[in-house]
């Protein structure tokens, strides 16, 4: 059973609770992931917030974006921007994958170099 962070019955007195795709999700890695999983929720980044950051020693990191969205009412334009309507449009969840991501590794490597040192 993994470990969430911060506990899930606190999570509704955040700032930004869950979504219930995201708190579907978070109960569902707590249950059926190993028990020296680490799941944080909306953790701070350097600037960036993703839903979801599944740490295990020794096998690495895991970032999820969850997006409850209703496919039907959404394309994706030329630029990769995902559609709502033709006057709003959503963030590219890929994109924002990629820039939480970008931090983890930018961080890591910058314990990586500095230890060399």
């Amino acid at each position: 059973m993994g470990t969430v962070y911060p506990p899930l019955e606190s999570l509704t007195e955040k700032h930004q609770p869950p979504t219930e795709g995201e708190l579907l999700l978070l109960k569902a890695f707590q249950q059926y992931l190993p028990g020296d999983c680490e799941i944080f929720f909306q953790p701070y980044l350097n600037g960036d917030r993703p839903d979801i950051v599944i740490l295990r020693k020794g096998y690495g990191a895991h970032i999820v974006e969850v997006k409850d969205w209703n496919l039907d009412y959404y394309n994706v334009d030329n630029q990769g921007n995902w559609c709502l309507t033709k006057d709003k449009t959503e963030s590219n969840p890929q994109f924002l994958k990629y820039n939480a991501t970008r931090t983890i590794f930018t961080a890591c490597m910058s314990r990586v170099y500095l230890k060399r040192r």
